[in-house]
């Protein structure tokens, strides 16, 4: 992958890749996918700050935040899209966030996005709107096996974090230990991962401490 050293580093890219894998992404999709808006975003938006892309697998998101310094300049913009609209295989709550300093700065971007991909632009709605345009089966324009949600602007403002990281990645990893390790006593995948999180809710803990508690019997 070609992306700037400032916007991802290369301990956070290869951790990230790590993450697609485990959750049947490929590689080649998330270049694509974050090639393709990072370079219209620059090209569109001189405001640019930074993104937050969350990747949920084993029913466990991993956020990936690469904001840049304040420094830089007040976010005032927001621009959240689902990663299902472009990469069928995510979990509906699978998402990236772009960031930008300058009011209204993702407003062309997200009508040229709506028009393309058939999805209501949202503005200043909540991250719980996402489905609210939905059908009876939380469909929105497209038919697909996960929910798309549409296209939100400034719905996440103040950013949740303004300093670049990694969070979830042990979490994950722990829960896939658990799942594998119940595999191998002949549970099926599917049954494994809701086994992890149906008895990790029973006793009120969240699903990679019960996981942890799981690999050390």
């Amino acid at each position: 992958m070609d992306f700037p050293t400032a916007d991802f580093p290369p301990t956070l890219l290869r951790d990230l890749l790590d993450v697609t894998r485990s959750i049947g992404l490929h590689d080649a999709e998330l270049e694509t996918l974050l090639g393709a808006h990072l370079s219209a975003l620059r090209a569109a938006v001189p405001s640019y700050r930074g993104m937050q892309l969350t990747i949920v697998g084993a029913g466990t998101p991993v956020n990936l935040s690469t904001l840049r310094s304040p420094e830089d300049g007040e976010i005032r913009s927001s621009l959240r899209l689902s990663l299902t609209t472009v990469a069928p295989g995510c979990h509906r709550d699978s998402d990236v966030v772009f960031y930008a300093a300058g009011v209204g700065a993702f407003v062309d971007l997200a009508t040229d996005l709506g028009y393309a991909t058939g999805l209501p632009v949202i503005t200043g709605g909540p991250p719980s709107s996402l489905l609210e345009s939905a059908d009876g089966d939380g469909n929105i324009g497209h038919e697909s096996r996960e929910p798309i949600g549409p296209i939100l602007l400034d719905a996440d403002l103040p950013p949740s974090s303004v300093v670049a990281g990694l969070v979830g990645l042990e979490h994950m990893s722990t829960i896939n230990r658990a799942v594998g390790m119940l595999i191998h006593q002949g549970h099926r995948p599917d049954e494994a991962l809701a086994r992890i999180h149906r008895l990790a809710a029973s006793e009120q803990v969240e699903a990679h401490v019960y996981a942890a508690r799981l690999l050390a019997r």
